[in-house]
């Protein structure tokens, strides 16, 4: 016997929804998605030489350890920006700076 009261919600609907009220557990959700893209569409190489990812605020900070990829990055770093924010579903990160 399967009871479901009308005003009952899947679980997940129930978590989508403390995420978007929670803007803290968001961010949180949002940086992880946002390591994860980035690792994946820069590739392994790119990756291995990123040491720290994290936002504060509408900025998001990439530490890379090799100035001349940290100045080839620069270069795509609005199409990076469009890449990260369409992934997440937010237009969560105006300005990535490059540390």
């Amino acid at each position: 016997m399967n009871i479901v009261k009308k005003n009952d919600k899947p679980i997940n609907d129930l978590l989508k929804d403390f995420i978007k009220k929670n803007e803290q557990v968001k961010k949180a959700f949002a940086v992880i998605d946002i390591e994860e893209v980035f690792k994946e569409k820069m590739g392994p190489v790119v990756y291995s030489y990123t040491r720290k990812i994290y936002l504060r605020g509408p900025v998001l900070y990439i530490n890379i350890v090799s100035a001349p990829l940290k100045a080839e990055l620069q270069h795509s770093k609005q199409s990076l920006i469009e890449l990260l924010n369409e992934t997440i579903g937010d237009e969560m990160i105006k300005e990535i700076v490059f540390t």
